[in-house]
């Protein structure tokens, strides 16, 4: 049971938090990463920054975001204004999630997230995660991403294998391979038990309009 209310709540505030990824965003072509592992910031492309500077705690106020992708890898970071990047709250009572939202451009019904998370009593861990609020309680975890929290810089680097989203036939159906182009934002947010809900503490919205391209 508290696994499912848990699950419910996440994805409400994911959801229903932000509306549909909007057509008009700001367009970025975004770096291009040819190394190994996950890049340094340097070799990301900033897509927002400074955005809400009065949220506390300063661990879910995001500060910047960054993307940047390579043939078979998305890379993305999440700045915060004071980066130790903690799950969850004191005693337990409170959770706290970090993701990377990728969506078709003006829908919302499935999305995609990169998500730094560690729930155990909903068996929510750090994963790509597919969210489908047709369907309800519909939060699937559909693949492994690496990261890595740089606390000394408030930095969360994520990356995912675009074959992971392409396995998936509702993201195949709309992602063009020869001319990509998606809804990218970043949202924190928090989820307390008593009372049982999740608030989205701070978000990119609306997010940039993706478009890789050599």
């Amino acid at each position: 049971m508290k696994r499912t209310l848990i699950l419910c709540i996440i994805l409400l505030a994911v959801l229903y938090a932000n509306p549909a990824f909007a057509v008009t965003v700001e367009a970025v072509k975004p770096a291009i990463y040819s190394g190994t592992g996950l890049p340094k910031l340097s070799q990301m492309t900033r897509l927002s920054g400074n955005l809400h500077k009065q949220i506390k705690p300063g661990y879910l106020r995001i500060a910047a975001d960054y993307f940047c992708y390579s043939d078979d890898r998305f890379y993305t970071a999440i700045q915060t204004s004071r980066g130790s990047f903690p799950g969850s709250g004191k005693l337990g009572t409170a959770w706290y999630s970090y993701m990377t939202i990728i969506g078709k451009p003006g829908n919302d019904d499935i999305v995609w997230a990169l998500a730094y998370i560690n729930v155990p009593m909903a068996k929510l861990r750090p994963g790509l995660y597919r969210i489908d609020k047709r369907k309800k309680h519909d939060l699937v975890r559909i693949g492994d991403i690496e990261f890595h929290v740089d606390k000394e810089n408030s930095l969360l680097r994520m990356s995912c294998k675009i074959s992971d989203l392409l396995a998936d036939p509702d993201f195949a159906a709309w992602y063009n391979k020869d001319t990509p182009r998606f809804g990218l934002l970043s949202i924190t947010s928090s989820t307390t038990i008593l009372p049982m809900k999740t608030t989205t503490v701070d978000s990119t919205y609306p997010g940039r309009l993706i478009i890789p391209g050599k």
